[in-house]
């Protein structure tokens, strides 16, 4: 079955100590793995270790003896582990699968949203961030993809203004979020050392610590046209053509 890419991009990234404290904990899927896990943090996302778009993400969260499963739209609860178990390997299909904590990310009006920062460099130059877009999550969804779950796009500023986070100053939310991005981008970038950009799914928790979701090697540049301000769209597409 192999481990996926995305386990292995995680333990890449797991060696810079900087980013290290940025990255939920992840285990690759497993029965006792998969209890470990819910006693540690209640609450896990169960997600392909392979694909994107969101496609198979399910969250797990254990109350008492009672197990919640929210995947898509189904969202179910079960009285005993060993029928929350058989469901989960249902919807998995016996793929590849990676557990990650939940982090509990930042809302706007109930919804979680995460931000996408594209980070890109020319021949011979260092990375920089070319853009960043907030995902919000469609309604009674625990996916940001827009698509998948008839979710919106925003600018950061707007969805930080609108979060639930409101104790910490935008300016110094986004300066993270451009700093752990382009670290990220370094690590990775020295590792394969061919890529031109790489779209990073960061998420804000409820204290405004900055997580790294997620690692893409072909992100979409389509999202930024969402944005009234077309200017980052176009500046992604500059860096594309001169890379």
């Amino acid at each position: 079955m192999g481990t996926g890419y995305k386990w292995r991009r995680i333990q890449l990234l797991k060696t810079d100590d900087a980013l290290n404290p940025h990255i939920p904990e992840t285990a690759l899927f497993s029965k006792p793995q998969l209890w470990t896990m819910l006693r540690q943090f209640e609450n896990v996302i169960v997600k392909p270790s392979n694909g994107q778009g969101g496609y198979g993400i399910v969250q797990v969260s254990k109350e008492g003896e009672i197990y919640h499963i929210h995947k898509d739209s189904y969202k179910r609860k079960y009285l005993n582990r060993d029928t929350a178990y058989a469901k989960i390997r249902q919807l998995t299909r016996g793929r590849a699968y990676i557990i990650q904590q939940r982090i509990p990310l930042a809302q706007i009006a109930g919804r979680p949203f995460d931000v996408r920062v594209m980070v890109q460099r020319m021949p011979g130059q260092n990375w920089v961030v070319t853009g960043k877009l907030a995902k919000v999550a469609g309604p009674g969804f625990i996916v940001t993809n827009m698509h998948r779950s008839r979710g919106k796009i925003l600018s950061v500023g707007t969805a930080l203004s609108r979060s639930t986070v409101k104790h910490i100053p935008q300016k110094t939310i986004e300066a993270e979020l451009d700093r752990i991005s382009l670290l990220t981008a370094k690590v990775l970038g020295n590792r394969f050392p061919a890529k031109r950009v790489f779209g990073i799914d960061m998420g804000i928790d409820l204290n405004g610590k900055v997580w790294i979701i997620e690692s893409n090697f072909a992100p979409s540049v389509s999202l930024f046209r969402h944005l009234q301000d077309k200017s980052m769209y176009h500046r992604i597409l500059r860096f594309r053509k001169a890379s």
